[in-house]
């Protein structure tokens, strides 16, 4: 089973700011482009939950993108209701999905995930027994 969540780092950027108080690569603050092609050698990082990061937020920050959701939701459970829930709109999406083929593992493009897949897991019992020790 696979998920998806969120990693929170709490970040610092040990690097020179320009005149404008960014960090050296133009950013004002750390961002996820810190971590891509290894780690950027400024940036520096402490332990942290969502919870952690969320006392820095406003409360108004947080009212608004939770009323923001609300409305999203809503919409979209009126729009289900509404439209796409009636018949003739289900009908094609029905037919949309049993048009779609499923990949077999004879697929060049199966093998070559599946192969991907097994060096990932390869590379990763190696990370883990590794990561494992130190933390």
């Amino acid at each position: 089973m696979r998920y998806w969540t969120h990693c929170v780092i709490e970040a610092y950027c040990f690097g020179e700011e320009d005149e404008n108080g960014n960090c050296p690569c133009g950013r004002s603050v750390p961002s996820p482009f810190c971590l891509t092609n290894g780690i950027c050698p400024h940036f520096a990082w402490a332990e942290a939950t969502e919870r952690d990061a969320a006392r820095f937020v406003k409360l108004h920050h947080i009212l608004k993108d939770k009323v923001e959701i609300l409305i999203h939701e809503i919409w979209w459970k009126l729009r289900w209701w509404f439209w796409d829930g009636l018949w003739f709109n289900r009908r094609k999406i029905d037919e949309f999905f049993a048009n779609i083929k499923v990949a077999s593992n004879d697929n060049s493009s199966m093998q070559r995930w599946n192969e991907e897949q097994r060096e990932a897991q390869a590379k990763f019992e190696k990370w883990f027994s590794k990561a494992k020790k130190e933390w």
